[in-house]
């Protein structure tokens, strides 16, 4: 079933953590091109993964190994190794791209390259920010302000990016544009 969240103009399903279609959407969006940027992770075998509970949560897909895939169908040696190459290659990233991955609500590419710029690409700085640290970023306005901090305030999601990091997931360093 779904419902009218607050005064959004769109009906949402409130079971976000079980419901296998908003799995799926989150897990695609997070392995696009513009977040995790991990070729060979597409749509076909996001719901294949999903389907076979392989994954459930963004820190799942650094824990794929072979043994996870070489049962699933049309999965031969090579591109097991050339999942797991692109799964370990994209670790190294830069905090925005991360941050635009996790699909916080009304958080853009473009919030989070000025949220990677205002922490220094330290998402321990963000995640401590304050609702008025983040007021006072231009651009950054009370409605995305309000979505950040309720999105840390989650241990679920807290949860979820620090296993991300402790399966080896390290921000670039930032290089301010000054």
């Amino acid at each position: 079933p779904t419902i009218r969240m607050n005064d959004d103009a769109v009906l949402r399903c409130p079971n976000t953590r079980k419901c296998p279609a908003q799995i799926k959407g989150r897990m695609k969006h997070f392995v696009s091109k513009n977040c995790m940027d991990i070729d060979g992770v597409g749509e076909k075998l996001i719901n294949i993964l999903t389907d076979n509970n392989i994954i459930k949560t963004y820190s799942d897909i650094f824990k794929i190994d072979k043994s996870n895939l070489e049962n699933l169908e049309r999965m031969g040696d090579k591109s097991i190794s050339n999942i797991l190459d692109s799964i370990n290659k994209s670790k190294d990233t830069e905090l925005y791209r991360f941050l635009n991955g996790l699909g916080i609500r009304n958080v853009g590419i473009h919030a989070c390259k000025l949220l990677e710029s205002e922490f220094n690409g330290d998402i321990n700085k963000l995640i401590s920010a304050t609702e008025n640290d983040l007021n006072n970023i231009h651009e950054i306005g009370k409605i995305m302000a309000s979505s950040i901090i309720n999105y840390f305030k989650s241990e679920n999601h807290l949860d979820d990016i620090y296993e991300c990091i402790n399966q080896g997931v390290i921000f670039r360093e930032h290089k301010s544009s000054n």
